[in-house]
């Protein structure tokens, strides 16, 4: 019954227009790179420059832990910020003092999450049932001669990782999330070192303002500014990036405690509509997830908001980020969750 009331209040909070947290708050995780197996490739850089032009420069993620009580929300960190945290890394371990070359490294996204999937999905695709946290990287990587620099690669990836017993069903090594995420940045040395090897000084030079521009234009739009926003009904996420909503003839519909969008026809019929991306009231925003308006907040330049999780339990043993292993759900058992979502600035994509 407790836990239930909790769950019922945490409802209420999300569908009030104001609902946020302090990000700040949350249970923290920290992370650790774990020293490479043996050395990696990368030998073209003498030092790395890692610099932070992500929304959200606090955290490298959030992850839904499934509780025996009650599930909660972690923030996954670094010890130091996320800039010299990776700094540090490639620089003890994949640099080589007469490298004809520095490295400069612009970190556009790296964020943790749970990897959510309805019943329907894993139905699909069996083996994504046994996808616990999705792992996502962008970044830029330029070389640096004489104040110059040349754009070498963009690296954008998303890593999957798997619960314990998936690797068990295959009598392979599971390896912790340390690890995994160790594994990417490597893999994003090794690549930047590559590419730069094979393009052998070629391609365009650019200044440092011309790259600082660049990564600041995502957050020049209106949508990122901290004025109010248009009201209306955003179809897509460029309406919403550009704070021009094109439906102003709508009605908003609390039905068992769901906000739900209602367009009118040119008769001015309402009806139901679930594709929109979301809407203001010109003072709130909400973003459109499963059919439902959820209220969305901004913590500096990140937009984030609560929105429920449809997770299909199957019978095997489930496992939270610490690899603890937690009871048997009956097949094809549905629970209801909250998760806090954030939205790629790029894209418009959540997780």
């Amino acid at each position: 019954m407790k836990h239930l009331l909790s769950f019922v209040c945490l409802l209420f909070l999300c569908l009030s227009a104001g609902a946020q947290i302090a990000m700040g708050d949350l249970a923290r995780k920290t992370l650790h790179f774990a020293k490479p197996a043996a050395p990696g490739s990368s030998g073209l850089f003498r030092h790395f420059e890692v610099i932070d032009e992500r929304p959200d420069t606090g955290r490298i993620g959030i992850y839904l832990i499934q509780g025996v009580l009650k599930p909660s929300d972690r923030q996954y960190v670094f010890k130091k910020p996320a800039a010299a945290e990776i700094a540090e890394y490639f620089n003890q371990y994949f640099t080589r003092p007469d490298a004809p070359c520095t490295a400069l490294i612009v970190l556009r996204t790296l964020w943790l999450s749970n990897a959510n999937y309805a019943g329907e999905d894993e139905l699909k695709t069996p083996d994504k049932q046994y996808e616990q946290i999705h792992i996502r990287l962008k970044a830029e990587i330029y070389a640096t001669r004489d104040s110059l620099y040349t754009p070498e690669l963009r690296y954008d990836t998303a890593w999957t990782m798997k619960t314990h017993d998936y690797y068990s069903s295959l009598h392979a090594s599971y390896f912790g999330l340390d690890d995994t995420l160790s594994s990417l940045f490597i893999n994003l040395a090794d690549s930047a070192s590559w590419v730069t090897g094979q393009k052998q000084n070629s391609g365009r030079l650019i200044s440092r303002e011309q790259i600082n521009e660049f990564n600041r234009s995502r957050f020049d739009k209106p949508a990122g500014s901290e004025g109010p926003y248009a009201s209306g009904v955003y179809t897509s996420f460029e309406e919403f990036r550009n704070n021009t909503p094109s439906i102003r003839d709508f009605e908003i519909r609390t039905e068992k405690m769901n906000r739900l969008l209602y367009i009118k026809d040119a008769s001015g019929a309402p009806y139901y509509s679930h594709t929109a991306w979301g809407y203001s009231d010109g003072t709130s925003l909400f973003i459109m997830h499963d059919g439902i308006l959820w209220p969305v907040w901004k913590e500096g330049k990140a937009f984030y908001f609560f929105a429920l999780s449809d997770k299909n339990k199957h019978s095997h043993q489930s496992y939270d980020a610490y690899g603890q292993a937690h009871a048997y759900k009956p097949e094809g058992s549905q629970e209801k969750e909250t998760c806090i979502y954030t939205l790629d600035l790029d894209t418009g994509e959540v997780y």
